[in-house]
């Protein structure tokens, strides 16, 4: 439920986490944010006669559940206030699995203190993630050798803003696996997500794991050391890309664009003719220039018709995705692989019931792809010629 910022959790997903357990003999298990139970049919297909503790803070939800699983322990309460410690009354379980809701909660003593106890670490901030939270509490309820499988958001795998809880993870708890959620795994999120598989126990010798990338894709699975995990090496950040291209989406609505007397691009802009204006420092980030693709984001009927703007600056609408590739050559291969594959790729990408849209992250990642084929051609090509010179 979005109320609870609680993105609902898909049966492939939940299956593919709960297949990361590798426990043969379970007893119990525990769910601190359960929704309408996903996790918990994927446990209960995965181990019969496990028996489930489950709490959610929806009343909705909580009474659903009771309805669902009659024979199981279910709560309604919420799993960040400390009232839940008087719930699990220190039981401890064989395994745990989580899809915590993704939100900021205020900092108090009592989250302080379970983050001190589990990680040592003191937060100064007023805000704490819930997702820790939840992470910590998981963690505490386990037994010695059990095991947790955990959805986390990105910012936890890449920040240097987290690289404290990537450190105590690393010497606190063996990470026997990370998966990366492929894109738009959640309803109602563009959110990019891991699910870390963990052990209770010290590592001793642990150096390594496994972490899968887009497990549906043709990356796969590779070997990461722990510290380049906790140093942030291990992420092909976007940011290498930055050489390459720059996207963005408009700031005004249509309506705010017109009345700005500046030329403007909007959804019923394609074909137009576009003269210069003076630059402006309240719209100079949200500007098209000469040679900018732009890609109609959202409307059943006009989404994503394409233009290369031939003016030499106008504002663009919120409606409008602006592409600005630096290279014209790879400008040239991007538009001749959009132009031809557009319709396929609208068809798998497009979101909405009544007006269809597209995401930012989306049209990121597609570039980046075609960009990384390009480069990947050339290179190819230069061998080619290189060994040609040599025979």
């Amino acid at each position: 439920m979005v109320e609870f910022k609680q993105f609902y959790t898909s049966e492939t997903i939940s299956d593919l986490l709960v297949s990361l357990l590798s426990h043969t003999d379970v007893a119990s298990c525990l769910e601190l944010s359960a929704g309408e139970g996903a996790l918990l049919d994927a446990i209960l297909k995965r181990f019969s006669g496990i028996k489930i503790t489950a709490i959610d803070i929806d009343n909705k939800n909580f009474h659903k559940l009771l309805e669902k699983y009659p024979e199981h322990r279910i709560f309604c309460c919420d799993s960040t206030h400390e009232e839940l410690l008087d719930t699990l009354d220190g039981q401890l379980f064989d395994v745990a699995v989580c899809n915590p809701p993704f939100l900021s909660v205020s900092s108090n003593d009592y989250l302080r203190s379970i983050i001190s106890r589990v990680f040592n670490y003191n937060v100064k901030t007023k805000k704490i993630r819930a997702e820790i939270i939840f992470l910590c509490i998981n963690l505490l309820h386990l037994v010695p050798n059990g095991q947790l499988a955990i959805i986390l958001p990105e910012l936890f795998f890449s920040s240097d803003q987290y690289l404290w809880l990537r450190k105590a993870l690393t010497e606190k708890y063996v990470i026997n696996q990370i998966v990366e959620c492929e894109h738009n795994s959640f309803v109602n999120t563009e959110a990019k997500t891991h699910i870390y598989h963990l052990v209770n126990r010290i590592p001793k010798k642990q150096h390594e794991f496994k972490i899968t990338i887009k497990p549906n894709a043709f990356q796969g699975t590779k070997i990461i050391r722990l510290q380049d995990f906790v140093s942030k090496r291990h992420v092909e950040t976007s940011t290498s890309f930055d050489d390459y291209f720059i996207i963005f989406r408009g700031k005004l609505s249509g309506k705010e664009c017109k009345e700005s007397s500046y030329p403007y691009f909007h959804t019923t802009s394609f074909n137009a003719r576009f003269e210069s204006f003076e630059n402006s420092i309240e719209y100079s980030a949200r500007k098209a220039q000469k040679n900018d693709i732009l890609i109609a984001r959202v409307g059943t009927r006009i989404l994503g018709k394409t233009e290369v703007f031939l003016g030499n600056s106008a504002i663009v609408s919120d409606c409008i995705f602006c592409i600005r590739i630096f290279d014209a050559s790879i400008r040239e291969y991007f538009l001749n692989f959009w132009l031809q594959n557009r319709s396929d790729w609208l068809k798998n990408n497009a979101k909405g019931t009544c007006a269809k849209h597209i995401s930012l992250y989306s049209v990121k990642e597609l570039i980046e792809s075609v960009i990384c084929e390009y480069l990947s051609s050339e290179k190819s090509n230069k061998i080619f010629e290189i060994e040609k010179m040599l025979l």
